[in-house]
């Protein structure tokens, strides 16, 4: 299973973007034109937001009317569905793929503790306990922050960045 559209709205810098993904992608660009933000709004679709912090502060230009949508669309699914250990969480997934082999979901800050699951453009059901599952189905995603102090590289550690 791959990643085969990112589309972002209203996220921070980003009012709106649609990324096409390849097997192999570079994101280059000068000083704030949004790299980080886009690699936070990914983070924000896998985690949610963070405890302690306002979703309004993420919201483009912080106008508490905008509403960030995230919205990843996957492609080879019932292929990632298969490679699952958990029994249980792999039948809610396919239960809710019904065979198809592309799904999108979305998260949005009208609901941001949920992610929204779209089967054939029609969203599905997939009821209680579906998030684990979820959580179990979706390729890990790792975001790093590469913005370091010198004192934290200056010596090797067993927290020094590498």
């Amino acid at each position: 299973m791959k990643i085969s559209k990112i589309n972002i709205t209203n996220f921070r810098s980003i009012e709106r973007s649609e990324f096409s993904v390849t097997d192999f992608n570079i994101f280059v660009g000068q000083n704030n034109c949004g790299k980080t933000n886009f690699f936070e709004a990914i983070e924000f679709f896998y985690n949610g937001i963070g405890k302690g912090k306002n979703i309004d502060d993420l919201k483009f230009k912080r106008e508490s009317a905008n509403q960030i949508i995230v919205e990843i669309s996957f492609t080879g699914a019932l292929a990632g569905a298969n490679q699952m250990q958990n029994q249980a969480n792999k039948t809610k997934i396919l239960n809710a793929l019904s065979g198809s082999d592309n799904v999108v979901f979305k998260r949005s800050s009208e609901t941001p503790t949920k992610r929204k699951i779209y089967v054939n453009d029609q969203e599905v059901n997939p009821g209680a306990g579906f998030d684990a599952a979820l959580n179990d189905f979706l390729p890990k995603f790792e975001y790093v922050n590469t913005k370091q102090y010198y004192d934290s590289v200056a010596k090797y550690t067993k927290t020094t960045p590498i």
